[in-house]
C-alpha cells in the first residue's frame, strides 16, 4: 500500500483524476472524491465499440425484412418506448418487431441513441422525427419527465444543422414586399 503525499492520491496526482478531500474531514474518516474526467467520452466510446463489435447484445430489432442488435440497457436509457416494452416482456434476447419503419431509420435512431447525435438528409427529416416521436426517443422527441410534464427535444420542424454546415441560401425567391 503507498501513502499519498499531498496533492497526490496513491501516488496518482489530484488534477489527474478529479480527486479532492471531504471539507472539515478528521484523517480517519477523510473521504476522496474520485472523479473519472473522461468518464461520459468513453462510455459514449464503448457503447459504440460494443454495438460495433455486436459484443452483449441482447435485443433484436426488425422493420423492412432486415435485423440489428441493440442493447436493452441503451435503449430502456434513451427511450421510455422501449423501457416500457422491455420491462413488459422480459425475454432474454427479445425480438421486437416495429412496424411503419424503414430500416435507415431505425439504424438513424440508434446511432442518435449509441452517440447523441445523427445526420439525416433534410428530405428525411420530418419522417425521421416522426418515427422518433412515436418511439419517444429522449433528445427528439418530447418526452414526460419524472415530475409528470414535458422535456422537450428538438421542436418538430426545428432545421438540424451542423454549426458549420449551414444549408444553401434559396435561390429564385422574390423578398416580401416590405413599406413603403
Amino acid at each position: 500500500m503507498s501513502i499519498a503525499q499531498p496533492g497526490m492520491v496513491a501516488g496518482i496526482p489530484m488534477g489527474t483524476t478529479g480527486m479532492s478531500g471531504a471539507p472539515g474531514a478528521t484523517s480517519a474518516n477523510q473521504q476522496f472524491c474520485l472523479r473519472w474526467n473522461d468518464f461520459q467520452t468513453n462510455m459514449v466510446s464503448s457503447f459504440q465499440h460494443l454495438r460495433d463489435e455486436k459484443s452483449f447484445t441482447d435485443v433484436t430489432l426488425a422493420c423492412d425484412g432486415q435485423t440489428t442488435k441493440a442493447h436493452k440497457m441503451v435503449l430502456s436509457a434513451c427511450s421510455p418506448y422501449f423501457k416500457k416494452l422491455l420491462e413488459e416482456n422480459p425475454a432474454k434476447h427479445p425480438i421486437v418487431i416495429l412496424k411503419d419503419v424503414e430500416f435507415k431509420q431505425l439504424k438513424a435512431i440508434l446511432d442518435f441513441m449509441y452517440s447523441g447525435e445523427v445526420n439525416v438528409a433534410q428530405e428525411e427529416l420530418q419522417s425521421f422525427l416522426k418515427v422518433a416521436e412515436r418511439l419517444k426517443v429522449k433528445g427528439l422527441a418530447e418526452v414526460p419527465n419524472a415530475g409528470g410534464g414535458m422535456r422537450p427535444g428538438v421542436p418538430m420542424g426545428a432545421p438540424l444543422h451542423h454549426p458549420m454546415q449551414m444549408p444553401p441560401p434559396t435561390q429564385g425567391t422574390p423578398p416580401a414586399p416590405g413599406p413603403n
